[in-house]
Parts: C-alpha cells; sequence; structure tokens
C-alpha cells in the first residue's frame, strides 16, 4: 500500500501528544493532590480518578498509533509497537488502551453520582466505600471490555476477506461480521449512552433535591453543593464534546467501515480523543479556584523570584 502524505502528519501528531500531554497531566495530578481542601478532599479523589485513567490512555498511546485499515475490518499498529511486530503484543497493547478509554468514560460518571450521594448523606461518604463503589465499577468495566476484544479479535490468517487486507506486518484484525462485532460496537455505543444518561439523571435529580430542600438547609450551603455541580457539568463538557463524541463517530465507521471516507473520518476522530485529555486537564484547574490559584503561584513563581532578584541586584 503506497503511504498516504497525511499519515506522516498523522503519526507526528499523536507523537506530540504524548510529549505534550503527559507533563500537563502530571502537573494537574500534583495540583489536585498537594493543593485540594480538605471540604474537597473526597471529590478530589474521583476527579484525581479521571485523570490518572486518562494519563494511562495517553502512556499507551505512546507505543501505539492505531491507523484503520478500512475496509478491511483491521488496524495497522504504527508506533513502538511496531518494531515488536508480534501480534499478540499488539492485541494486548489495544486492549490496554480500550480499557483505559472505557474507565474515563466511567470516571467522570461516578464523579455524578458521587455529588448526588454526598448530598444526601448526614456524614461524609467515608473513603474505603468510595474506593469499594468506584474499584467495583470499573472492575466490572474491564471485565465485560476485555471479554468483549477477545471475542471480536481475529489473526490475521484467519481473516475471512484476505484480499481486502494491503499489508499483513504490524496488523490487527477483527471478525467483519457476526454477532461478536455487533455486540462489541453496540455494548460500547449504549456504555457511552448510558455515562452520559446517568451523569445527566444524577445531576437533575441533585438540582431537584436542592430546590427541594430550599428552607431546610442553609442556603450557603445549597448553593456551594449547586456551584460545584454547575462547575463540574462545565468540566465534563470537555471530555463528551473532544472525547464522547468522536468516539461515537469512531464506532459508527467501525461498524460500517464501507462509509465514504470512513478512514480518513476515523484518523480525525482518533487524533481529537488522543488530545482530549490536556483540554480536560486544563478546564479542570481553570474551572475550580483552589487549583486555579495553586497552578497561577506555581507557575509565576520563577517570573517573581527573577524579578526580585533583579531588583534586589539594581538596589545594590
Amino acid at each position: 500500500m503506497p503511504e498516504q502524505p497525511y499519515e506522516e502528519l498523522y503519526n507526528r501528531v499523536l507523537d506530540a501528544t504524548a510529549i505534550i500531554h503527559m507533563p500537563v497531566k502530571i502537573f494537574t495530578m500534583l495540583i489536585v493532590i498537594r493543593h485540594t481542601p480538605a471540604d474537597m478532599r473526597h471529590l478530589s479523589m474521583f476527579l484525581l480518578n479521571g485523570i490518572v485513567w486518562n494519563l494511562c490512555a495517553n502512556l499507551v498511546f505512546t507505543f501505539i498509533h492505531l491507523y484503520p485499515m478500512f475496509p478491511a475490518q483491521c488496524f495497522r499498529a504504527d508506533g513502538l509497537v511496531s518494531s515488536v511486530n508480534n501480534e499478540l503484543f499488539g492485541h494486548t497493547v489495544f486492549i490496554s488502551l480500550f480499557v483505559c478509554v472505557v474507565n474515563c468514560i466511567v470516571a467522570v460518571m461516578n464523579t455524578f453520582v458521587y455529588r448526588y450521594f454526598i448530598f444526601h448523606t448526614k456524614t461524609k461518604l467515608k473513603t474505603v466505600r468510595a474506593i469499594v463503589y468506584c474499584s467495583a465499577v470499573h472492575i466490572g468495566s474491564f471485565v465485560v471490555t476485555v471479554f468483549l476484544y477477545c471475542e471480536w479479535m481475529i489473526p490475521v490468517k484467519d481473516y475471512p476477506f484476505g484480499d481486502s487486507l494491503l499489508q499483513e506486518q504490524s496488523l490487527l484484525c477483527f471478525k467483519p461480521r457476526g454477532w461478536e462485532k455487533t455486540t462489541a460496537l453496540l455494548l460500547f455505543a449504549l456504555g457511552l449512552l448510558l455515562a452520559f444518561a446517568i451523569a445527566m439523571a444524577f445531576t437533575l435529580m441533585l438540582l431537584r433535591s436542592i430546590h427541594v430542600q430550599r428552607g431546610k438547609i442553609q442556603k450557603q450551603k445549597l448553593d456551594r453543593h449547586r456551584r460545584i455541580l454547575l462547575t463540574l457539568v462545565c468540566i465534563a463538557m470537555v471530555p463528551f464534546i473532544f472525547g464522547a463524541i468522536p468516539l461515537a463517530v469512531i464506532i459508527v465507521t467501525a461498524a460500517n467501515p464501507y462509509l465514504p471516507f470512513a478512514q480518513n473520518i476515523c484518523i480525525i476522530c482518533i487524533a481529537i480523543v488522543s488530545n482530549h485529555g490536556t483540554l480536560y486537564a486544563i478546564s479542570l484547574i481553570v474551572a475550580l479556584k483552589p487549583y486555579r490559584q495553586a497552578a497561577r503561584t506555581l507557575l509565576l513563581r520563577p517570573w517573581y523570584n527573577g524579578c526580585v532578584q533583579q531588583i534586589c541586584c539594581d538596589v545594590k
């Protein structure tokens, strides 16, 4: 297959993704860990959970650049994975990426579920309970994702339409038809829709609960809950617009690889998904005041210290 003119650009974009995004997310994690107020400590665990899964996804993207080979139901594994040229290893890395993406979605959903239950409990949720709940949902998502992936994948040598394969090196193929493909893509699409529906439902229920409790609970406390919830909604719009919507498009192109420009559309969506994590991390810092103040202090401190030293030298 002759190399398309945009293939090199696509790979360089994914390389830049790894180089730029990793420091941003690590910086955000340090801000959340070190500068979270005591009254936001439990919430920060859920926020940190989403950042960690996003960081893991970017770490996997460092090793594998997925290039759709539509209309064949295959992806070419470019990047560091291609140097190994082992199909099993490639699928292992791909499924790791799949798990990270699914759990990023789960992590955002869990945050809104947590905000609803924290409003209705008289005492703060215990850390252990929060960890157990979060772990149970993530483990369940992991098991379902791995099962569906393993059922859908197929060795390249067993791919039924071998004449449609343009090359055999570094290919990761899936069954082009059958219940495995239908079930995997349908459940992934339903999972996206369900996560959005659950987050939206718990948001609306919390807003209703805040309205019902007006006059029974201090106005300051109700306003704080509403302010935090609306802030989380604004933050969650980033992964929804730049993560969930492109993922939905990727599912459509994978389900119908013969669609016009399916390959190009899928490539663009993969690039968008791989880059949305940094926007999410930045929005998290900008939207929440304690993190915004901490980031400003850390980023401006070297400049401030330099100015002070220069002034002292001028005075001397």
